[in-house]
């Protein structure tokens, strides 16, 4: 089957898609921005020269590059596009979806400002109606996780097919192993006080670190606006003060990313309950994923968050949670104090991030890809 592939956005999700459907006789057809290209090549290294790539120029408008695909899409024959990312031009994407002469499957972020905003105005009432004409007119609807699905279907019409394919997939086959007494925690993701709370797990870090010399902090993520500067400004406070503690002064690149999770040992992520976005938040595990829990599964880590959050089934084990600044202290202290109790978690999360292998998805995603070619309901 030829299939394509629509991201000017999130490598992660891309690189995924790309490595779950790269088998049998399918065709793969990159339709990306430059940066995105790049970061693909890197990332696919010699398979990318399998895949077969139209690249946005800087400067291309977007109606111009969506009729640069859809000419593709009817000359290559492509019979499955994934469309991602789209977070404007909604009467751009919807005129795109209702022409193009294929089944497309649309991903969505943001499940309530798609399904629930009530920004008013003439400009949101035409965007509100173009985001209901992507949904309708789509193949199929893809989130991530079992538990934004429940939620999707809860507050939405949509009665077509739901995917969860996920954001991240785990290619490795052993647990990395520690080459020293020092236990890396890391928060990925941009330090943004929209999304997480740095300043409880930077107050909970000055508290221990004065008792507890083997463990380090990495923020691997670009400071954002003044409160990311802020933080940045307390990491080197405690620095001086002889916490281990590292940061980021702009974007970190996917290679450095991936080194940093690599050598890691427990992923934190203290996200917020919700995230403001436009009329109405994002619920974290609720309208909106995190990306932290598929870094866990990735990189084979164990991780922590708060209590709010519902951990999927596939983590069950390896994700612990705390309700305050106390228990995230415990909780660290417990993992900086027992070694056997750090390599259970570790082993655990190894084990749960086979869930997230390419032929355990392959083989719950193929029956569902097929039901699409079974039915016009789109």
């Amino acid at each position: 089957m030829n299939i394509g592939i629509f991201e000017i956005d999130h490598y992660e999700f891309a690189y995924s898609l790309y490595r779950i459907f790269d088998y049998r006789v399918n065709k793969i057809y990159f339709f990306v921005n430059q940066n995105m290209y790049e970061q693909l090549k890197n990332g696919l290294g010699r398979s990318a020269e399998k895949c077969y790539w139209f690249v946005k120029e800087e400067n291309d408008t977007l109606n111009y590059f969506l009729n640069k695909v859809k000419q593709v899409i009817d000359n290559e024959e492509i019979k499955l596009l994934f469309l991602n990312s789209i977070y404007s031009d909604f009467g751009k994407y919807s005129s795109f979806i209702k022409n193009t002469g294929t089944k497309s499957v649309v991903t969505l972020h943001n499940i309530n400002n798609w399904i629930k905003s009530s920004d008013s105005g003439i400009k949101s009432f035409f965007q509100n109606r173009s985001k209901n004409n992507i949904i309708k007119n789509s193949a199929a609807i893809n989130v991530f996780g079992e538990s934004i699905k429940n939620y999707f279907n809860s507050v939405s019409k949509y009665r077509k097919t739901v995917l969860t394919l996920p954001y991240s997939i785990y290619e490795h086959s052993k647990m990395p192993e520690s080459h020293n007494d020092n236990i890396q925690f890391v928060i990925p993701g941009s330090i943004d006080s929209r999304r997480r709370d740095y300043q409880s797990v930077l107050d909970v870090f000055e508290g221990i670190t004065k008792d507890i010399k083997n463990i380090t902090l990495t923020l691997a993520g670009k400071p954002v606006w003044e409160y990311g500067l802020e933080i940045i400004s307390k990491c080197k406070r405690l620095k001086e003060q002889g916490a281990k503690i590292k940061w980021h002064d702009d974007f970190v690149q996917q290679q450095e990313f991936e080194k940093i999770m690599h050598g890691s040992d427990v992923i934190l992520s203290p996200i917020n309950k919700e995230m403001p976005f436009s009329s109405k938040p994002e619920i974290y595990g609720l309208s909106k994923a995190t990306g932290a829990t598929f870094d866990m599964a990735r990189y084979a880590k164990p991780g922590i968050m708060p209590e709010f959050f519902s951990v999927p089934n596939e983590l069950n084990g390896s994700l612990l949670k705390y309700s305050n600044r106390d228990e995230l202290s415990a909780l660290i202290k417990n993992i900086a104090s027992d070694s056997n109790y750090l390599t259970q978690l570790k082993l655990k999360a190894l084990s749960n991030s086979h869930h997230f292998s390419v032929d355990i998805i392959r083989d719950k995603i193929e029956p569902e890809i097929e039901e699409l070619f079974k039915t016009d309901r789109w």
